[in-house]
């Protein structure tokens, strides 16, 4: 594996998003999806098809606060 080790999948929850997500926790990746759970696409609900081993943020990518407390070590 690379000098990376956490990764920050934005629309995690969504169809091609979470395939991502379970590949990169597949091959040893700490991964963290950043998802807004979009009510028409999600009705509000967080997906039981999301991988329990990464951890799962409700949230807007155009918040740039969040995407930064994110991404700071």
């Amino acid at each position: 594996m690379s000098s990376i080790d956490r990764v920050l999948v934005t629309g995690g929850a969504g169809f091609i998003g979470s395939f991502i997500v379970d590949l990169l926790v597949e091959r040893g990746y700490d991964v963290i999806i950043l998802d807004i759970l979009e009510p028409q696409v999600h009705q509000g609900k967080v997906p039981e098809h999301l991988n329990e081993k990464a951890k799962s943020i409700v949230g807007d990518v155009r918040d740039k606060l969040l995407l930064t407390q994110l991404v700071t070590p």
